[in-house]
């Protein structure tokens, strides 16, 4: 089965509104708070260390039983410095996919290189969305942690 690494648009920066904390496995998003400066318009979004999914797009994960995240509440705003197109984002639009799997067992995880990693399973759903500015790069031989 083919395997995915993903490089989402990042559409701006956590902002002061994210509740972080510092565990031993380092900095943890408690809730995320993503600061809108330059939305493109796609459905996938990465903020480092998170990754957003329009309401959309997490609707169809869930109608296609696509496993390893859980979608959480996110607080979105938009910079008064933004760019027209995020201006224009329906800040309610997005959820925290938040990825539960490291293992690399689920639909999607995070690699030992910190990028997100789909199955073919959930590359069909993401491909019915806006992702174009999402590189892609097919990885053949996936090795697990």
């Amino acid at each position: 089965m083919k395997r995915f690494a993903l490089s989402p648009e990042v559409p701006g920066d956590l902002g002061p509104r994210s509740v972080l904390t510092h565990g031993s496995a380092g900095m943890e998003v408690v809730q995320p708070h993503l600061l809108l400066t330059s939305w493109m318009g796609d459905d996938l979004l990465e903020c480092f260390p998170c990754f957003f999914a329009s309401q959309r797009l997490g609707k169809a994960l869930i109608d296609a039983a696509v496993s390893g995240y859980v979608l959480e509440p996110a607080i979105v705003s938009v910079s008064p410095d933004a760019s027209p197109g995020a201006r224009k984002a329906p800040t309610m639009y997005f959820h925290w996919l938040k990825i539960v799997d490291t293992e690399g067992y689920s639909d999607f995880w995070i690699s030992r290189d910190r990028r997100l990693v789909a199955s073919e399973r959930a590359m069909a759903v993401l491909e019915r969305f806006t992702l174009e500015h999402c590189e892609r790069e097919a990885v053949s031989n996936w090795e697990r942690d």
